[in-house]
């Protein structure tokens, strides 16, 4: 019997295109945004899993890439661009999540870094899950199996035994 759903945030819940980054590397970017492509990709991981954060990630852009603004204007950039990229919400999801809460737990995996999650966690939507994971404070990518196992583990989705059984047929 199904007891837990896990939903995700960006392209689930948010309404945001896929190039959401890329995008608004070209607007702080426009005559590089290739190269800040690529610090991005270079830095994905680090920014994803709270390594790094997004203030370390702007000073590491703004070393590698030449533009004029401060460290603190490519932040307040960075933070518009979001801002207006992630406006959409999808409220057929949130109608089902409502539907769905107290019927099972329910909970959030995102992956996310601070500058957006400092936004989305002001717009009621974390307000709607049991337990939210969010990967720059769990330190797991979703893309990551470990990340699945910290909401069993931390959500007592599965007990011990079974965790350690799951763990085994993963080959940990």
């Amino acid at each position: 019997m199904i007891q837990n759903i896990i939903f995700d945030l960006g392209g689930v819940i948010l309404h945001h295109k896929t190039t959401i980054i890329a995008d608004i590397l070209a607007v702080m970017y426009p005559h590089q945004p290739e190269k800040a492509i690529k610090v991005w990709h270079d830095t994905v991981r680090d920014i994803n899993s709270g390594k790094i954060t997004s203030r370390d990630f702007m000073k590491k852009l703004k070393e590698s890439v030449h533009t004029e603004l401060s460290e603190e204007d490519l932040f307040r950039l960075w933070k518009e661009e979001y801002i207006k990229g992630a406006q959409d919400i999808n409220y057929d999801v949130i109608d089902l999540i409502k539907t769905l809460k107290g019927k099972y737990r329910l909970y959030l995996l995102t992956d996310t870094i601070d500058i957006h999650d400092n936004y989305n966690s002001t717009r009621g939507i974390y307000d709607l899950f049991d337990i939210t994971f969010r990967s720059y404070l769990e330190g797991y990518s979703k893309h990551s199996i470990d990340a699945f196992t910290n909401i069993l583990r931390k959500s007592g989705a599965v007990n011990i035994f079974d965790y350690n059984t799951l763990l085994a047929n993963f080959g940990r």
